[in-house]
């Protein structure tokens, strides 16, 4: 018995001896001790909010990596997100940033101490590819011209638009604000309107606030004999009544709440702006903007009137409308029927930059009130484009580059809604907002009086 153990035992003794020399031998597989392994599995660079993440292409025969980003990318300090073999270390440090105007080497360490080291590429995408915006055909529409505009509509009394709440709001009958499914449109409610009196119209705009209460003003046009009060009303929620949530007495001439505008939350931090541009009982014209401000929640009643003597005796037209990209800003941008948007220093009122539009090669008659909004790096500018009976659409425009520097290139047009339809819109007023769904991609809602009330996608995409 012992001798068969002995046999076996020096059997087993080979086998194992036998499999230790076949693994030292194989310079492919890992060491049964120590790892030689030294690969980049992966590599993956932020190509910005249009671009998404960037993979790089690993030749291992070279001991290469090469990632293309988007153009306009900044590559003077990226941080690639590197993977590598197992129990492996990599200097640079993955996840550091550097510069890659040129190739950059990184140096990977296997356990064993072996090292390899690898280039990373970084090539930057022709401007062909750069990010451009995209505006889709309506999501969904009613129109005259389509037969289809919504039984609730009523002659000249659809003015103002909102959005928030996940739903769609717009002023309807100058005294009424109705409440639409914004997938589709549908009508699924109105606001209570309590309390709803005085001006000149009962209401024309509606807004909404970040904390998700939904604001709308009257309009007041005044001749200058006696006072007349604008008023903004405040729903805290859909279900709320309405409070008065200003009240602001005039006694010049002046014409307030065509549009408005609020940025910020109310509760909070918020600035609220309405223009005046052209008064039709007295016949006169301003170019004045109104500023009020609310801090903590509490609104300051008594607003900064900032007037500017650039637009000469024209002043900035019908329909004046007055907003900013963000509640912050120390300027004002403005337009009105007869004037071509224009940025304000709040300061002064003097014009810093406005649409080199005089020759009408941009836009080509109308347009008043817009939204201003951010996708990535880009600065839009939405606004409705109505002309009377003639043409009506959405306006697009990439305002990026400031305003003196648009061309026919950053100017998108969505299709007509009026296609020959003799439907007027004498008052040339109409309404636009907006949903931010991501970085790179919005919902515009267009209201034309009369006319057209439709969702678009707004896209920012990486061209190709």
């Amino acid at each position: 018995m012992n001798k068969i153990c002995k046999n076996v035992f020096a059997l087993l003794s080979l086998i194992a001896m036998s499999l230790l020399i076949s693994c030292g031998d194989d310079d492919g597989e890992d060491s049964p001790l120590l790892s030689k392994r030294k690969e980049v599995v992966s590599l993956e660079l932020d190509g910005g909010c249009a671009g998404g993440n960037v993979s790089g292409e690993i030749n291992e025969g070279n001991f290469t990596v090469r990632a293309t980003v988007p153009f306009g990318t900044d590559v003077t300090a990226l941080a690639p997100v590197i993977a590598i073999s197992e129990k492996a270390t990599i200097q640079p440090a993955s996840e550091t940033a550097q510069d890659f105007t040129t190739p950059v080497n990184y140096t990977i360490t296997a356990e064993d101490g072996s090292t390899q080291v690898w280039i990373v590429i970084v090539e930057i995408a022709g401007e062909d590819t750069k990010p451009k915006l995209t505006l889709s055909d309506p999501v969904w529409e009613f129109n005259a011209f389509k037969g289809n505009l919504p039984p609730w509509f009523t002659s000249n009394g659809e003015d103002g638009i909102a959005f928030g709440n996940d739903h769609v709001y717009v002023v309807f009958n100058q005294d009424q604000v109705k409440i639409l499914d914004a997938s589709n449109g549908d009508a699924i409610g109105d606001l209570d309107m309590t309390g709803i009196s005085g001006g000149s119209l009962n209401l024309s705009d509606v807004e909404t606030s970040a904390d998700g209460s939904i604001l709308a003003c009257n309009v007041v046009d005044h001749n200058g004999s006696g006072t007349a009060t604008f008023k903004i009303y405040r729903w805290a929620t859909e279900t709320s009544s309405p409070e008065v949530y200003l009240e602001y007495e005039v006694s010049d001439v002046v014409r307030l709440g065509d549009n408005f505008s609020v940025l910020g939350d109310v509760t909070g931090t918020a600035v609220i702006y309405s223009a005046y541009g052209r008064n039709f009982s007295a016949g006169a014209r301003g170019a004045d903007v109104y500023r009020w401000e609310v801090t903590e929640g509490t609104l300051n009643e008594t607003p900064q009137i900032i007037k500017s003597n650039d637009f000469g005796i024209t002043g900035l037209g019908s329909r004046a409308h007055a907003t900013a990209v963000d509640v912050d800003d120390d300027a004002v941008w403005v337009n009105g029927n007869d004037v071509d948007v224009a940025k304000l220093s709040l300061a002064d009122g003097s014009i810093q930059e406005q649409l080199p539009n005089d020759s009408r090669d941009l836009v080509d008659f109308f347009y008043n009130n817009f939204v201003l909004f951010e996708l990535c790096d880009k600065t839009v500018m939405a606004s409705v484009f109505p002309r009377s009976a003639n043409e009506s659409r959405l306006l697009i425009i990439d305002v990026t580059d400031g305003l003196d520097n648009v061309t026919s290139a950053e100017v998108i047009y969505s299709g007509d809604f009026v296609q020959g339809n003799t439907t007027d819109n004498a008052d040339a007023s109409g309404n636009v907002t907006y949903n931010k769904v991501s970085e790179s991609e919005a919902e515009v809602y267009i209201l034309i009086t009369n006319q057209a009330l439709a969702k678009f996608t707004l896209t920012l995409e990486v061209g190709g």
